[in-house]
């Protein structure tokens, strides 16, 4: 690898953690104490918005819809209210905040801050799409993502916008109607940054962006347009990447929208046995279960999915010993149905 590049992409991806606690921690702090077992629900967000409201702009909204997103992805959904309430300061501020430098103002250390800034706050929105309650049928969900069209159109010149930040946006889009006019245009966008990008995938950005997948149907236009992209990334990333149990899971289950007989998706398929194989992370039961259900979703007889299926099984029994016999027992058994 480029010892450049190496470089550009460490210092990425410390720009990335270090972003992880960008919320104030009196406000962590104050979610966290709301429930000692840390089962928050929609009344604790809405009181916590309504405790602060006076002093929450855009950039503090994008932080708490990635804290509900990510502290508790299966739990917490938020009301149309709430959201609604939400989208009304994030379109206030949109023109406000995010038009960048200027005139003297415009040195190259504002811009870069800037357009860091501008990423991050693109990819924390993008992940509120996991905190709606009904994210297939919801009225928001237009306008919504009318917005994030917007921050990524604003995203179209900054060079921290690579393939890992495409993939991290791709994740939430896992369950986002492709009818939606606002989705096209999105997908079009994320398929030109990633073809664009010399970033090579980690683990984690490849199971994110194909997770993100698993409800996008192979026969729209720009799905079709992004598959040979993200096929090439992966095919082209370090083979000594490889993916842990979660992430193979996600993978999977990522691909049961897709037609494995598909000659475009085939190639995609044949980038995948190798990330497997050669990991040396053990499934959880979890992990084997939601990875026969991605593998059942695209079953077919070809010898590309067979060889996916092959690499995924010696997975599978490499981690028996991880399993308790009861739950294993109900694995093989959907494993037989494939």
């Amino acid at each position: 690898m480029d010892p450049k590049k190496f470089i550009a992409d460490a210092e990425l991806q410390q720009f990335f953690e270090m972003s992880e606690t960008r919320m104030p921690e009196k406000w962590r702090i104050g979610l966290l104490k709301m429930d000692d077992r840390l089962h928050l629900d929609k009344a604790d967000i809405r009181k916590f918005f309504d405790d602060h409201k006076e002093t929450i702009n855009d950039k503090m909204v994008a932080e708490l819809l990635y804290f509900v997103a990510w502290q508790y992805p299966t739990k917490v959904r938020l009301d149309d209210h709430l959201i609604k309430k939400l989208l009304d300061i994030l379109y206030k501020n949109k023109d406000e905040g995010w038009t960048g430098p200027v005139g003297v103002e415009a040195t190259k250390k504002n811009i870069k801050e800037h357009r860091q800034e501008l990423l991050i706050h693109t990819t924390r929105c993008f992940q509120g799409l996991l905190c709606f309650d009904d994210r297939v049928g919801n009225e928001l969900m237009p306008e919504y993502l009318s917005y994030l069209r917007e921050m990524l159109e604003r995203n179209a010149d900054n060079q921290f916008f690579g393939a890992r930040a495409v993939c991290k946006v791709m994740y939430p889009m896992k369950e986002v109607s492709l009818k939606d006019q606002h989705v096209n245009q999105i997908l079009k966008f994320l398929t030109k940054k990633m073809d664009a990008s010399t970033e090579a995938l980690d683990a984690g950005a490849m199971s994110s962006a194909l997770h993100g997948m698993q409800n996008m149907c192979g026969t729209n236009e720009k799905v079709r347009e992004l598959i040979p992209v993200l096929t090439r990334k992966i095919g082209k990333s370090p083979k000594d990447v490889t993916m842990n149990g979660e992430q193979i899971a996600d993978a999977l289950f990522g691909l049961r929208g897709l037609d494995s007989e598909d000659k475009l998706v085939q190639p995609l398929l044949q980038t995948l046995p190798t990330r497997f194989s050669r990991s040396k992370y053990k499934l959880s039961i979890q992990n084997i279960l939601d990875g026969i259900a991605g593998l059942k979703g695209c079953r077919s007889m070809e010898e590309h999915y067979l060889k996916l299926v092959k690499a995924f099984v010696k997975k599978m029994f490499d981690s028996k010993d991880f399993v308790h016999p009861f739950y294993w027992d109900e694995a093989v058994l959907k494993l037989r149905s494939l």
